[in-house]
Formats: C-alpha cells, structure tokens, sequence
C-alpha cells in the first residue's frame, strides 16, 4: 500500500537541522514530496539526490494549487496524498494509518487527532467555535498529519482553500471532515500562543458578527417588549418575552447563517440546532425571573447573565450529540 501514497514534508528554517534524520523514517514510502520554503541550498542539493523537491516562493491559496497542480502532473498513480507537518514527531503507523483512511474514504479530507488528554485548551475553545458557528463537531482543530485522496484534490484545486488545515473554507464547500485517532503527542510550543489567538480571531470574526447581530436584536426586542408594553414582571410574562425573543432571534439567525450553518447540515443536525436555541429560551426566562426579582439585578444583566451560562452548559451537554451521514463524522 506504501507505494499508493504520497508523502509531503515542509522544509524551512525551523526543520533544518532534523529534516535528514526524520526523512529516515519514511524509507518504508516510495514517493515523498518535499516543499521547500528554505534558503539552504547545501541541504537541499543533499536532499535533492534522493527525494524530490518542490521549491515554494509564498504560502497561501497559491501556494495550495501549485502543489496540488503539481501532484495532478506527476503522481497520478498515487491514491493518497499525506501531509506531515512535523515529521520528527510524527508515529509512522500514525501516518500509515491517517493515509489509509484517505484511501478508504475518497471524499473525506483526514485529520490525525491526539487523545483528549493532550488537546491544550486553545484548541478546545476553537473546536466550540466550529460547533458554535458552523454547528460541525471537531474534536481536534489542530493536526500534525493530514491526508486526503487523489480525487478529492481534484476537488480541493478548484476551490478557494488557503492551506490544508482551513477547516473552514473546507466546510464551507460541503467537504466531509473525517478524523483519526493517532498516538502521536506533539510537543507544546507555547511561544507561538498570540500568533495562534490572531489565527482565530481573522478566522472566525466575521462568523461571530453573524451571531452576534441576531442576539442583539433578540435582546433589544425583548427589553422593549418588556419595558415600553408594560408586561407585569412575573414568571409567566418573562417565559414568554424569552421565547418570543428567542424565536426572533432563531429566525434571523438563520437567515444569516443558512450558508455557514444550515447548508452544510442534515435535518436531524438542524432540529437539534433549533431545539437547543428553544430550550434555552424556555429555561433562560425561569432564571431570569430569579435573577431580576429575587437578586435584584438589572433585566438587561440578569438576560445576559443567564444567555452567556446556558449557552456554555448546552455546549456541555450537546457537543457530541448529532446525527452521522455522509458529510458528518
């Protein structure tokens, strides 16, 4: 089966000194790419004598479809492409089982995932935000090794990917993400924690616009209903605020997000996306009325209070309830 796959490696300043010794490993792979971002050019002429080398200028959506391209033109016997971002970390019966599964599933794009135990919290809050925005379960957002099939890189060449790992933009044009169980722990580089944060935010900000707005109008409907109708505050009338409110802003929200997150799901996932706003609503209004009349606390405090704690216990609860189909894991 080796020979059906593709290995690709980067080459930068950061692999240098460990990229000959962690070549090593992959005497077992007929084919290994390698991409080059280095100025080195002792070790790449070194390099050059037994593997093939693929000299890249800039990253980015270019970049993807050059290497794509050029795996198309010259590997077209292959059935699987492989990417190993850190090679001497990397297990090699994680790699041979990661592009395994990119040859049993060909319209899967494959993400080696790490126990739970190793996941640093900054990818936990990133996988809430996919469930968040996209309403799409991942249990890892980050992954050493990835691979995906012959066919689907002809699929992944014509669309507006910036890399490999933009879950997003993969999502987004209806492409299954698929995840492996890999042993592999990676070491922890906690100096690249800010550049991680930035990623995140360019990555998702314009999604939490798309959240937000339909929240504030919800809130704005709900303190004018209550504040300028005159409703009396008691439990019942609250209950009913929350819910109408809640509907508004379900209805909204889809209108909004129907590309990012209706589109991409199957109608058990969308119910159950529903049914979690409606549940809140009608639990939210039952704390509210404690929060409002018991505490003493402002309406506006006591909605936001109780909408930020439920949002985060039904995340809890729900974040790996779903129904499977073909686009879903």
């Amino acid at each position: 089966m080796n020979d059906e796959i593709l290995i690709i490696i980067p080459l930068n300043k950061n692999n240098e000194l460990i990229i000959e010794d962690a070549l090593n490993k992959l005497n077992a792979f007929s084919n290994v790419l390698i991409l080059n971002h280095s100025n080195n050019l002792e070790l790449i002429k070194k390099i050059k004598k037994d593997y093939s080398i693929l000299n890249i200028e800039k990253v980015g959506e270019k970049y993807l479809k050059e290497v794509l391209q050029y795996i198309l033109d010259n590997y077209q016997d292959i059935k699987a492409i492989t990417i190993i971002n850190n090679l001497n970390e990397s297990d090699l019966e994680d790699i041979i089982n990661t592009s395994k599964s990119a040859i049993e599933n060909k319209d899967s794009f494959i993400m080696g995932v790490k126990d739970k135990t190793f996941i640093s919290p900054i990818n936990k809050f990133t996988s809430f935000l996919y469930k968040c925005f996209f309403n799409y379960n991942i249990y890892d957002s980050y992954s050493g090794i990835n691979a995906f099939s012959l066919d689907l890189a002809k699929k992944l060449i014509n669309i507006n990917i910036v890399s490999p790992n933009s879950l997003i933009t993969l999502i987004e044009n209806n492409i299954n993400i698929k995840e492996v169980n890999i042993k592999t722990i990676y070491k922890k580089n906690n100096d690249n924690i800010f550049n991680t944060i930035k990623v995140i935010y360019n990555s998702f900000y314009k999604y939490f616009l798309k959240l937000f707005i339909p929240y504030v109008i919800s809130l704005l409907i709900f303190l004018i209903i209550f504040y300028y109708i005159n409703y009396p505050n008691d439990l019942i009338s609250l209950f009913m605020i929350n819910i109408i409110s809640g509907i508004i802003n379900i209805i909204i929200n889809i209108a909004m997000n129907y590309i990012n997150i209706y589109q991409h799901s199957n109608l058990g996932n969308n119910f159950i996306y529903v049914f979690k706003k409606l549940l809140k609503a009608f639990i939210g209004g039952f704390f509210i009325y404690i929060l409002y009349n018991l505490l003493d606390l402002s309406l506006l405090l006591s909605k936001i209070i109780i909408d930020i704690i439920l949002t985060i216990i039904f995340y809890l609860i729900f974040k790996n309830v779903g129904f499977k189909d073909e686009k879903k894991n």
